[in-house]
């Protein structure tokens, strides 16, 4: 575990984030499958406090439950890049970049935000 259990936070701290986040942290890579009680045990929770975050993971796609078994792992490619370039006013340039990003991000099951801010960095994305 990266940060202190969240029972352990002080305020302003968002405690069901915090465990939700600790359970995320109890797996040490994308192929290890973990039962809802070493996930308890690694994160020093109860079982059921430990169920609550990975059934939310599972149903938001960061966790994988293992068909007929308690055991979970995670999600590979479920992660948000920000990828950014300036271009220097070249449209075909600037078009052919955009299309490569994107099928790369699609092969690689990323999913992209992405920002037209039109050369105005503070413009908000979209």
């Amino acid at each position: 575990m990266f940060g202190p259990p969240a029972r352990e936070m002080k305020k302003p701290c968002v405690c069901a984030a915090a465990k939700l986040l600790g359970v995320l942290e109890s797996f040490s890579n994308s192929e290890e499958e973990v039962s809802i009680t070493e996930v308890a045990r690694r994160t020093g929770l109860t079982y059921s406090s430990a169920f609550r975050p990975l059934y939310t993971l599972e149903k938001r796609g960061y966790v994988n439950r293992r068909s007929g078994r308690k055991r979970y792992s995670l999600t590979q490619g479920h992660h948000r890049y920000r990828i950014g370039y300036a271009s220097c006013g070249n449209a075909r340039f600037t078009e052919e970049v955009s299309w490569s990003i994107v099928m790369a991000a699609r092969k690689a099951a990323v999913t992209l935000l992405t920002k037209n801010n039109e050369f105005n960095p503070s413009a908000p994305p979209r």
